[in-house]
């Protein structure tokens, strides 16, 4: 994970690639309506009124995805009100919305940079480069 090919680009989160910006509404239609069902069965609309970053174990509206992996885990901005309204949170498939989060986009990106720059782990992974490339290793 995280060399370069042709059809495979550089890593630039820990596990994550940020998402096209083309690619975006796509993502967010798709996994809205796959996970439409479970979402009216555990609450529906009425999870939208929760505050941000608070789990609401299927995929809302209210999610933004920015970044994917290739188990198909997301990275998502959480646009619901509340005192962590634009918190980036990880939604990872059973598990829902229950992964890491960060406060917001300017905190996760500051945290890759700080791992860049000064070579130490960024939520465990670390970072190298490898024939010019930007890599992620998980040790």
């Amino acid at each position: 994970m995280g060399t370069r090919t042709e059809d495979t680009p550089p890593w630039n989160f820990p596990d994550f690639q940020p998402l096209p910006l083309d690619r975006v509404a796509s993502v967010w239609a798709s996994m809205t309506e796959m996970w439409a069902e479970t979402t009216a069965a555990v609450g529906g609309f009425s999870l939208l009124d929760e505050p941000a970053g608070e789990v609401s174990g299927t995929y809302l509206s209210a999610y933004i995805p920015i970044a994917f992996n290739i188990r198909g885990d997301l990275l998502f901005v959480d646009t619901r009100a509340g005192q962590f309204s634009g918190c980036v949170r990880e939604f990872m498939g059973e598990d829902n919305d229950q992964g890491e989060s960060w406060p917001s986009i300017d905190a996760l990106l500051k945290e890759v940079v700080s791992s860049l720059e000064h070579g130490h782990p960024c939520r465990g992974w670390v970072p190298g480069i490898d024939k010019g490339w930007l890599h992620w290793k998980f040790p």
